[in-house]
Parts: C-alpha cells; sequence; structure tokens
C-alpha cells in the first residue's frame, strides 16, 4: 500500500518511466502474489499459479481476469492512472478475501487511507 503513492507521485508529475517502473516492478509482484494466494485458496492450494501467472486465466473467473488485464496499460497518462486505481481497488477486494479465507488479519486503514491518498494525488491542483 505505501509504494502506490510513489507511481501517482510520478504519474502526477508525468514521469511515465519512474511511475511504470514502480508499478511494474514494485506494485505489481506484490499484487500478484495476492492473485497467486486467491487461486490457492480456491483450489484447496491444489494448482499452481504457474511462472508470472500464466496459469491465472485458467483459475480465475472471467470477470476477475478481465479486470485484471485493464490494470496492465500502454503509455497514456490517463491510461495509467485508470490501471493504477483499479489495480488498488481489486487488490482491497482480494486482500479482503484473503484475509478472511486464511484468517489473516486485514488493516483496513492503512488501505483505505492508501487509496484516499493516491486520489489526492491525483486531484491536486485541478479547480
Amino acid at each position: 500500500w505505501w509504494c502506490c503513492p510513489y507511481v501517482a507521485k510520478g504519474l502526477k508529475r508525468n514521469q511515465i518511466f519512474y511511475a511504470k517502473d514502480q508499478l511494474e516492478t514494485v506494485v505489481r509482484p506484490k499484487f500478484m502474489r495476492l492473485i497467486s494466494w486467491k487461486i490457492g485458496i480456491d483450489t484447496h492450494f491444489s494448482v499452481s499459479f504457474g511462472k508470472s501467472g500464466k496459469n491465472a486465466e485458467t483459475y480465475l473467473n472471467p470477470q476477475l481476469y478481465q479486470r485484471i488485464l485493464k490494470t496492465y496499460s500502454d503509455s497514456d497518462l490517463e491510461s495509467n492512472w485508470n490501471a493504477l486505481k483499479l489495480l488498488m481497488q481489486l487488490f482491497y477486494e482480494e486482500q479482503l478475501y484473503c484475509a478472511e479465507k486464511l484468517q489473516f488479519p486485514f488493516n483496513k486503514n492503512e488501505a483505505e487511507n492508501s487509496i484516499e491518498y493516491v486520489s489526492k494525488i491525483e486531484k491536486f491542483g485541478e479547480n
């Protein structure tokens, strides 16, 4: 959660290389780990997520899979904002799901504050 604002700050400053690097090398690996846990929960940890999630489409419901695909964006600034916000929303939903199923604590306050902070960064300077 604490790295998502770095992506947002990069986007706000039009630093697309930096923003995409933070998203793809810092944030996405944690997100993909969470998705692998979801698949594990749903299959009683009996299947492999596969290297880089290559088996994800097989084990995720089609709607979730399509939403995840939308978190991959091109170099357009608005597309990257949309991808980041969707990734954060999915992370929130799936983190809550995994925490409930695995009986792990979930700091909803931290997640919600991070989402709100990224929204503030996006809107900063707008009239």
